[in-house]
């Protein structure tokens, strides 16, 4: 939760967390054309065509070359520091990366990761849920849409959707591997109303629909006709962190943007890799994750039990001015979260309706 710098952009919430929000100048590309003479005397020059971006000739193998690249394509890159110790973007996304710092292109805040070798680089990349919110065992709820990019031993990550900004990463680093959705933190500008925004009444799940998580053996229930951004089957089985997104809004698409002026939208989180002896012990883990989060203000917190007499804590938290409704529970072993912005009263219905399945 950047628009800052990297972590004023993306927010690392450990658990509930964080996003990055840019603003950046548009520059727009003028072309002027010739006319040629009526005299036949001189053939005019043909008009050169726009040259498609090339790959590097020399391969991006760690940061010190991904710097090389980014300069040797022409692009405005400032050092902003190592991200430990400095308001950045995202200082612990990747737990196992053995350096990182903060960067601009182009004025936008980019976060560079450097990995022991090659290997543990795919192997950090492979940690990145599809939709980009999950990284590991942190979830990070991103204002823009985060793209990640990994060459050599180094992943970078940009939360925004300026093209110069991801033309450029391209060209030093290929395509991104994830590119997620952005959805948290200041809402979008009121846009003409279109069959792409369902909202759901606040407070009404009389139409509701059941999503069944058979993975974690939970199910939870949404307004008929939210969209559903789910996870596949495989991906489930074999992570331990994953998470399922419902919004009231059509999805935009990839790259596309973020939560629209009364949009409401949670992710059901899954997590296997944590503590979840019981609910103390993982609500105290979450407690652990929202204190380092510097970003993160806790409001309230409490227990509570659910429709299916399912014991969680519960807590509203704020982030860069909007306010959150976060719950968790333990079931089957995996600690599971609900958590939610924009009609917190609705969400709070959605929350209610979380259930173990039998």
């Amino acid at each position: 939760m950047t628009q800052q710098t990297l972590l004023n952009s993306l927010a690392v919430r450990k658990l509930f967390s964080i996003s990055l929000l840019g603003l950046l100048l548009a520059l727009v590309l003028m072309g002027c054309s010739q006319l040629g003479g009526l005299e036949p005397a001189a053939e005019p020059e043909p008009t050169a065509e726009p040259q498609a971006m090339e790959e590097p000739e020399t391969r991006v193998l760690d940061y010190e070359m991904l710097l090389n690249a980014l300069q040797a394509a022409d692009a405005p890159v400032e050092e902003v520091g190592a991200l430990e110790g400095v308001d950045v973007q995202a200082p612990e996304l990747f737990e196992s990366a053995t350096d990182a710092w903060d960067i601009t292109i182009f004025d936008a805040p980019v976060s560079v990761f450097e990995f022991a070798d090659e290997a543990a680089a795919q192997a950090a990349a492979e940690t990145v849920n599809p939709t980009g919110t999950i990284i590991g065992n942190v979830t990070v709820d991103w204002v823009e849409p985060p793209h990640f990019y990994q060459a050599g031993r180094v992943i970078a990550v940009y939360a925004g959707e300026e093209q110069m900004v991801l033309d450029t990463l391209q060209m030093a680093m290929g395509e991104p591997f994830v590119v997620g959705q952005g959805g948290f933190g200041p809402v979008d500008a009121p846009a003409p109303e279109d069959e792409g925004q369902s909202e759901a009444p606040a407070g009404e799940l009389d139409e509701m629909e059941r999503y069944v998580d058979e993975v974690a053996a939970v199910a939870v229930g949404y307004p008929a006709g939210w969209h559903v951004i789910d996870v596949d089957e495989e991906t489930k089985e074999t992570s331990t962190a994953y998470a399922v997104t419902f919004q009231s809004w059509e999805p935009a698409a990839a790259g596309g943007g973020g939560r629209p002026e009364g949009g409401t939208k949670f992710d059901l989180a899954v997590m296997s890799g944590v503590p979840a002896g019981s609910l103390d012990e993982a609500a105290g883990w979450r407690d652990g994750q929202m204190a380092d989060d510097p970003l993160t203000t806790v409001l309230s917190q409490e227990r509570v039990t659910l429709g299916d007499d399912l014991e969680a804590v519960q807590w509203e938290v704020q982030s860069f001015g909007e306010i959150a409704l976060v719950t968790l529970t333990v079931a089957d072993g995996r600690v599971v979260i609900v958590s939610g912005v924009g009609d917190l009263a609705l969400i709070e219905e959605i929350t209610q309706t979380l259930e173990r399945v039998r």
